[in-house]
């Protein structure tokens, strides 16, 4: 594509379109590339890559109020509750039946689920951090409502994948606006989250880093 053809964007994206529902994650990590991302995160790179930042700006505002709606926060945490109770059911039911083979598989359903069922979180997470910090670089940092907007995304983007990995660049975003307060209530947040998922596979060494960060705040 030609540096600013927009033409050429849209007409990819019919093109895309037509081929039918190419959205999926795990295809666009397992090799699938940009074909399996949404149309608007596409747009959104092209405008972002081009410096279209009118363009960036107004999309943005949309696409955040959209994704807000459709990927809930409330009704990802009840799907979350629903699952763990689920899983605990049938660990209580092998532990009621001593079959520690039982429990391993178990254990290992839970941690494949968490994997797939996370992607799309994942990746629409990421993504919006790198979003809010290019949204951030070409606004009026100065206006007081654009800051609460750019915070609220960073929270959103927290929100749908609450790891290690995902606070660090939440928080150094957060830091770099000078917002060490909301960088540090998502830090210990995840520690909760971390602490009350006994059955969690996070890296003992991520949690520390995230502790002795916190402790240099």
């Amino acid at each position: 594509m030609k540096e600013k053809d927009e033409k050429a964007l849209e007409g990819i994206l019919e093109v895309k379109a037509g081929l039918g529902n190419l959205e999926n994650g795990m295809s666009a990590m397992m090799g699938g590339g940009k074909s399996y991302l949404p149309a608007e995160q596409l747009r959104l790179d092209f405008y972002s890559n081009n410096r279209l930042d009118d363009k960036f700006k107004t999309l943005m505002n949309k696409y955040m109020i959209d994704q807000q709606k459709e990927n809930s926060i409330d009704l990802l945490r009840k799907t979350e509750e629903i699952t763990a109770k689920h899983f605990k059911m049938l660990i209580d039911s092998a532990k009621m039946k001593n079959d520690s083979a039982a429990i391993v598989s178990i254990k290992k359903t839970m941690g494949m689920a968490s994997l797939f069922g996370g992607v799309k979180y994942k990746l629409l997470s990421s993504f919006v951090i790198s979003a809010t910090r290019h949204y951030w670089k070409i606004t009026d940092q100065q206006n007081v409502g654009e800051k609460r907007k750019c915070i609220d995304w960073i929270n959103y983007a927290y929100q749908l994948d609450r790891t290690p990995a995902t606070v660090w660049g939440c928080a150094d975003f957060l830091e770099g606006i000078g917002e060490k307060q909301e960088a540090k209530k998502l830090l210990n947040d995840v520690l909760e989250v971390i602490k009350n998922n006994p059955v969690s596979d996070v890296d003992p060494e991520d949690v520390q880093s995230v502790k002795e960060r916190i402790e240099k705040m």
